[in-house]
């Protein structure tokens, strides 16, 4: 259903593409990384070639009753020594939304 749909955000370059490009990013929110949704790693890897890559935000469902929860991703700016430089948009979010509760019933 729609609790279990991923969040997804996309990390994109100008300039040359020959070369493969690993951007390294921090993870920040409500949203804990790796209970609250499958474990990003930090980094993401725009292939050669390629324009651009995409972070999946996984939600985990759980049995807990919480609200919306947000996952806010921001890149991380190493200097020119990295190749690459981050522009002025450099963060954004998602929200996990909370799939309801369950009620079970148990006959004996």
């Amino acid at each position: 259903g729609e609790f279990n749909n991923p969040g997804v955000f996309t990390v994109r370059r100008t300039g040359s593409t020959a070369d493969a490009l690993t951007v390294t990013y921090a993870i920040a929110g409500s949203a804990t990384n790796g209970v609250d949704y499958q474990s990003l790693t930090g980094s993401v890897t725009i292939e050669a070639g390629a324009s651009s890559a995409t972070i999946t935000v996984t939600p985990i469902y759980d049995l807990l009753a919480e609200g919306s929860e947000i996952v806010e991703l921001t890149l991380s700016a190493p200097g020119e020594a990295a190749g690459y430089r981050v522009d002025a948009v450099k963060t954004a979010r998602v929200t996990i939304a909370n799939a309801p509760p369950v009620d079970l019933n148990i006959q004996s």
